[in-house]
């Protein structure tokens, strides 16, 4: 059974980024867009000198959009992404989902999933 995290965007691209990073990435070329996701906090986050730490996102492609209940500012999203959560740790592919981005706040929650690392093994 795999497992998911859950993690808060702050900030994220408009909707016109987002569905030309989609409709690109059908014709398999790969816009650049940015989700700032936060991954924890110094401090209590109500704290002033609280800082965020975000997650280190590479290579974003979004597969998969819709809109959430009928309405034309939220966004179902989904895809995959090479992601870091420290300086000191290498990408590794995940499986994201955003039920609900909101793209006039450009806020929403996004679901993370690991990707099995596919091993090749050969036989002779």
């Amino acid at each position: 059974m795999k497992k998911s995290r859950t993690y808060s965007i702050v900030k994220g691209p408009n909707k016109d980024m987002i569905l030309d990073a989609f409709n690109y990435n059908r014709h398999q070329v790969v816009i650049p867009i940015k989700f700032d996701v936060v991954v924890g906090y110094s401090a209590p986050p109500t704290t002033d000198s609280c800082i965020s730490y975000l997650l280190d996102i590479n290579t974003l492609t979004i597969q998969e959009i819709g809109y959430a209940e009928e309405s034309e500012d939220d966004l179902r999203i989904g895809g995959e992404l090479f992601a870091r959560f420290g300086p000191a740790e290498e990408y590794l592919p995940y499986s994201f989902t955003i039920k609900r981005y909101n793209c006039k706040t450009q806020r929403g929650e996004i679901c993370l999933e690991r990707k099995s690392a596919i091993i090749k093994s050969s036989s002779r």
